[in-house]
């Protein structure tokens, strides 16, 4: 059995100028180039978790001086995305899919580079492969763990809970719906 992708709400945290300009626009541009990104180069959501791409935001305020005058904002969008361009990664289905692009790259040559370089965070690794990725890979997924403040909970680290983020790459801006992009 194939998996099937439903359309899904995603939550895009940034400033309050950016939100505007996105729902005026109705578009997503992808952020600055970087060798570090989580799933590679393209517009990055929480799926379906608006305080999570809030506190994002928030955060990226904080940190970025330039931005210490803007207002935190969070953007939403429903992804629509056939199976076939969207390449889930916590699914088995979805890594055996990613192994399969590897081997192909291992054999043209293209892995080589990545195994003799120690010195590359796994965020590096992870976006140069996702770099490789075909065209036809609109949309990829994974889940990430992520520090909060129910990592202090007794009974949650107790029982193994903790904060997990669903991120989402939209490599592709024609799998979001851009007649339902709002700020929330």
């Amino acid at each position: 059995m194939k998996e099937k992708v439903a359309p899904f709400y995603a939550y895009h945290g940034t400033t309050k100028t950016a939100g505007e300009n996105i729902c005026k626009t109705k578009t997503f541009k992808p952020g600055k180039l970087r060798d570090d990104h989580w799933l590679g180069q393209g517009s990055y959501f929480f799926r379906e978790d608006y305080k999570q791409a809030l506190l994002w935001a928030v955060n990226k305020i904080k940190k970025v001086p330039e931005l210490n005058h803007e207002t935190p904002c969070v953007v939403e969008a429903v992804i629509n995305v056939n199976p076939r361009n969207f390449l889930n990664l916590d699914s088995r289905s979805g890594l055996e899919r990613f192994k399969w692009y590897l081997e192909v790259l291992r054999a043209n040559g293209m892995g080589i580079r990545i195994e003799n370089s120690l010195e590359k965070s796994q965020a590096q690794i992870r976006c140069y492969l996702m770099s490789l990725l075909p065209k036809d890979v609109w949309v990829v997924q994974r889940t990430f763990p992520v520090q909060s403040k129910f990592d202090n909970i007794k009974e949650f680290s107790q029982m193994g809970l903790h904060l997990h983020g669903v991120q989402v790459c939209v490599r592709n801006p024609l799998a979001i719906q851009s007649n339902t992009i709002s700020m929330v």
